[in-house]
């Protein structure tokens, strides 16, 4: 083999190689953006569910506060909700007594 045949052949050969590894980055690249796709649509349903608890959360607030029956399971979240609430006013309060003294 001549050195000319060399030089052809370990030209041919990185040819080969490079058009393998842009394949290669080319297939990744589009995995990555099918990836990314998916991602978004998961982040979707998940936006769904929380703006579906969301609702039921307000549901039971609003019932709780109309006076209407607590349902036992989430009875101690009222509970917690209402010290809460009398911890909020009290310190609301001394605010109001920091600015007027």
């Amino acid at each position: 083999m001549g050195l000319l045949d060399k030089i052809s052949s370990t030209a041919k050969g990185l040819g080969e190689s490079a058009m393998e590894t842009a394949k290669g980055l080319g297939e990744k690249a589009t995995d990555a953006v099918e990836i990314r796709q998916l991602s978004v649509k998961i982040a979707e349903e998940q936006k769904k569910i929380a703006d579906a608890t969301a609702e039921i959360g307000a549901f039971y607030v609003a019932k709780h506060n109309q006076g209407g029956p607590d349902d036992p399971g989430v009875a101690a979240f009222f509970t917690s909700i209402d010290a809460a609430k009398a911890e909020i006013a009290k310190l609301e309060a001394e605010i109001e007594k920091v600015k007027t003294t």
